[in-house]
């Protein structure tokens, strides 16, 4: 589990190869997470023959904060640089972004020929994602991230009636182990983040979606399948109990949804 330096940015990342030459799976957590978000469900991925690539975002995980407000436009270039400074083929690959980071996948896939995009629990960039992000922000300021997990996640928002207190437990150190300033810089750049060119992008779409989600509604998601542009129909699949932390509060579940999407991409591409 290697660094790199990218624009200027020591960038931890996680690769796991398959045993054949299948198509690459990218994966990018979302705010106040790591690329450990991912780690319950990568093994069963690799075993079906699909390579796992999975990134810390500067200031979370691994990945040490470079100090400046984040931008989510960098964070997709520095994903699209670490793709190709390990000579993985883009038309190869299919982008898989959790929260924030289904912001970043189309940020990727408009401007380059990708594979396909899975979004898990994508925020969707609005009057009321600012408020609620901004909100964070402010709390951040106030009470550390200390504040995030006691008031704004853990109690009310995180996770779904599915969720153990194991799986809770993981997600209040994934976001007490981010960096404060970090995760103020990344909350703000979501509050001013613009729509995404939804109907340019032309590769296939997956949404997950937990059904007790209270960050990423399903409502949200379906708007996001029908202004899509590829020909193809989105896929919704949608996770009982569920709330907002898909993999680690169902990783068998997540798993089998991006195996089943994974396997349509990869017949299709074969086609071609």
């Amino acid at each position: 589990m290697p660094f790199t330096e990218i624009n200027g940015k020591k960038i931890f990342y996680s690769w796991e190869p398959a045993s054949r030459a299948g198509l690459t799976l990218f994966f990018i957590h979302g705010l106040g997470g790591a690329h450990s978000f991912w780690s319950p469900i990568i093994p069963g991925l690799v075993e079906a023959g699909f390579s796992c690539l999975a990134i810390d975002v500067p200031g979370f995980g691994q990945s040490p904060y470079h100090g400046r407000p984040h931008d989510l436009r960098e964070i997709s270039e520095d994903c699209i640089a670490l793709l190709q400074g390990l000579g993985k083929s883009l038309d190869r690959t299919i982008i898989v972004g959790a929260s924030m980071a289904g912001i970043v996948c189309c940020e990727i896939a408009v401007r380059n020929q990708i594979a396909g995009v899975v979004s898990v629990g994508p925020i969707c960039p609005g009057p009321e994602t600012k408020e609620a992000f901004e909100h964070r922000v402010a709390v951040v300021e106030k009470d550390g991230l200390e504040g995030i997990v006691n008031s704004v996640d853990i109690p009310t928002r995180a996770t779904g009636s599915k969720a153990t207190k194991t799986a809770e437990a993981f997600v209040r150190s994934l976001i007490q182990s981010s960096d404060p300033e970090a995760y103020k810089t990344l909350a703000q750049a979501i509050a001013d983040a613009p729509v995404p060119e939804y109907n340019k992008i032309k590769v296939p779409l997956l949404c997950v979606a937990g059904q007790e989600d209270q960050v990423a509604q399903l409502e949200d998601l379906a708007l996001i399948g029908e202004e899509w542009g590829a020909p193809s129909k989105t896929e919704l699949e949608v996770l009982f109990g569920v709330g907002h932390w898909h993999s680690i509060e169902d990783a068998d579940g997540t798993e089998a949804c991006l195996k089943r999407f994974a396997k349509k991409v990869e017949l299709k591409s074969r086609a071609f």
